[in-house]
């Protein structure tokens, strides 16, 4: 993901999941700034402790300053 101001210009970039096909197919902005972002992860490395399935759903909140990643728990 990256966040870019109205110039174009990167202010963050985050990249999540693994090594194999994680996605996000939706992402929406929450009205304190930060991000929801609903996909898949295929992956069971890097961010994931594991994968339960093919395709694992997967929802992930970012904070405004996408520095703090909120996985939830398992």
């Amino acid at each position: 993901m990256v966040n870019l101001d109205a110039d174009g210009q990167l202010i963050w970039e985050k990249n999540l999941g693994g090594t194999l096909d994680d996605r996000f197919f939706a992402v929406m902005e929450l009205s304190d700034g930060g991000y929801a972002c609903a996909g898949y992860a295929s992956s069971s490395n890097n961010d994931l402790d594991g994968n339960y399935g093919e395709q694992d759903l997967w929802v992930v909140r970012l904070s405004p300053d996408s520095i703090s990643i909120d996985l939830g728990n398992d």
